[in-house]
C-alpha cells in the first residue's frame, strides 16, 4: 500500500460511515490532511482548521459554493455563507440582529413548549424514535416559529434539507438543482404573499430592509431565508441526537445532570466538542498556499472536519473522554473566524430547552431492549434512528 493510498480520504466508506468518531480519530494520526480524488482534501487537525478558517483571503467560502453549485448565479447562493468579504460582511452585519441574545430570549417559552408536547408523546409512547419523534421534528417546528411561518409542512422542509446537503455531497448536480428548485419556488410563494400582507416576522423585515438603505432583490430574500430554513436545523437536530444517544450509553452522566442541573450548559458545550453537529464545511485556495507540511495548489478544495478537529488531542486532553467539567473548551463546533455560525445563540438555547425537558419529564431513558440505533454517514453526523426506552 502506497503512503498515497495509505492517506486516501473516502468518505462514502462503509467502514468510516459505520463509526465515523473512530474512523476519523485514526485517520487524524495518520496525517493532518487525507485526498479523495473526487472531494478534495479533509483537514482533521485543529490547529490547522482553525488557520484556514481564519484565512479567508486565502481560502475562500465563494469559491468552494461555486464549485459545488456552479450552475448558480451568485444572489441564488446560500447567503451570507458563500460569499466573502467585503460582501459577507456587509450581509452578516445585516443579519446579526436577528440572532441578538435578547430577541433569542423571547422564543425560549415557545421552544419550550414545543419540546415538552413532543416529549410528553415519547414518554406516554414508553419506547419511541426520539429522531423520529423529538430531533427531527423540534428544531424544524421551533425554527419556522422563529421566522414566524406555519410549520405545517415541517416534514417537508426537513426532507428537502437532508436530501439536498446528500446530493451536494454525492456530487448529483441534477438531483441537487431539482431540491434547490422547489426550495426556491416554496419560499417564493411565502415572499409573494409577503408583499401582499405583511406580517411581524423575518420575511416581511428582509422585504422592508429598503427603507434604511439596504435594498435586496427577491432571489436575495430567497437566498437568505433558504440558508435560515437549511443551516437553521439541521445542526441542532444532529446535537440533539447525539446528546440523547450518548446520555441513554452513559446513566451516570445523565443521572449527574439530574442532580446538577446547572451544569447542563458546561456538558452541552463538552458533547458539542465530543461529537461534532457539524461534520465539515469546504473551503477552496484562492493561491498556491501551505499549512504546516502540507502543499495546496490555487484552485484546491479542501473541506475541514470539525469532528475530527474537535477531538484532537493536540488541542483537548483526553479527548476521546466526555468530561463535563472540562474548562476551558475551545471547541469548533461551531465554526470560527468570519464564518462562525450566526444562529449559534439560537441553536444552543434549542438544545438546552430540549435536554431540560427530557431530563425534567423522564426518570430515565436508555437504548430500547430490541430497539434499532442507527446512525447516519457523510456529510451527517448523527443517529438515523434512535429507539430508546423512556420512564416516567
Amino acid at each position: 500500500m502506497t503512503t498515497e493510498e495509505k492517506h486516501a480520504w473516502c468518505p462514502m466508506d462503509p467502514q468510516l460511515a459505520g463509526d465515523q468518531r473512530g474512523g476519523y480519530d485514526a485517520l487524524r494520526e495518520e496525517t493532518g490532511f487525507a485526498h479523495d480524488p473526487r472531494m478534495g482534501w479533509t483537514a482533521m487537525r485543529f490547529d490547522d482548521v482553525v488557520e484556514i478558517l481564519r484565512n479567508p483571503a486565502v481560502f475562500s467560502n465563494a469559491a468552494a459554493w461555486e464549485a459545488i453549485d456552479p450552475d448558480l448565479k451568485k444572489d441564488e447562493r446560500a447567503i451570507p455563507l458563500s460569499l466573502d468579504p467585503p460582501e459577507h460582511t456587509q450581509y452578516r452585519n445585516l443579519l446579526k440582529a436577528l440572532f441578538r441574545p435578547a430577541r433569542v430570549a423571547t422564543f425560549e417559552d415557545q421552544a419550550r413548549e414545543k419540546a415538552s408536547r413532543l416529549i410528553d408523546a415519547l414518554v406516554e409512547a414508553g419506547t419511541a424514535d426520539l429522531v423520529q419523534g423529538l430531533s427531527d421534528p423540534y428544531p424544524v417546528q421551533s425554527l419556522c416559529t422563529f421566522l414566524g411561518w406555519q410549520d405545517e409542512n415541517w416534514a417537508d422542509i426537513k426532507r428537502w434539507s437532508r436530501e439536498l446537503t446528500r446530493a451536494r455531497a454525492a456530487g448529483n448536480r441534477e438531483e441537487a438543482d431539482a431540491l434547490f428548485n422547489m426550495w426556491r419556488d416554496y419560499i417564493r410563494t411565502v415572499l409573494e404573499a409577503r408583499k401582499v400582507e405583511p406580517r411581524e416576522d423575518v420575511t416581511s423585515w428582509l422585504i422592508e430592509l429598503g427603507e434604511d438603505g439596504t435594498v435586496l432583490n427577491d432571489e436575495q430574500i430567497i437566498s437568505i431565508l433558504r440558508l435560515l430554513l437549511v443551516a437553521g436545523h439541521g445542526t441542532t437536530t444532529t446535537a440533539i441526537g447525539n446528546m440523547a444517544e450518548y446520555l441513554a450509553q452513559n446513566p451516570e452522566k445523565q443521572q449527574f445532570l439530574r442532580e446538577n442541573p446547572d451544569k447542563l450548559p458546561l456538558a452541552i458545550e463538552e458533547m458539542l466538542r465530543y461529537d461534532a453537529p457539524q461534520m465539515a464545511m469546504p473551503r477552496r485556495t484562492l493561491c498556491p498556499a501551505q499549512v504546516g507540511d502540507q502543499h495546496f495548489e490555487e484552485g484546491e478544495t479542501i473541506w475541514l472536519n470539525f469532528l475530527a478537529a474537535n477531538r484532537d488531542p493536540r488541542a483537548f486532553d483526553n479527548p476521546a473522554e466526555c468530561n463535563f467539567a472540562r474548562k476551558p473548551n475551545r471547541h469548533i463546533a461551531f465554526g470560527a473566524g468570519i464564518h462562525q455560525c450566526l444562529g449559534s445563540p439560537f441553536g444552543r438555547m434549542e438544545v438546552r430547552v430540549a435536554l431540560e425537558e427530557l431530563l425534567k419529564r423522564t426518570s430515565s431513558f436508555r437504548f430500547a431492549p430490541g430497539g434499532v440505533q442507527t446512525r447516519a454517514s457523510f456529510p451527517h453526523n448523527q443517529p438515523a434512528q434512535l429507539d430508546l426506552e423512556f420512564v416516567r
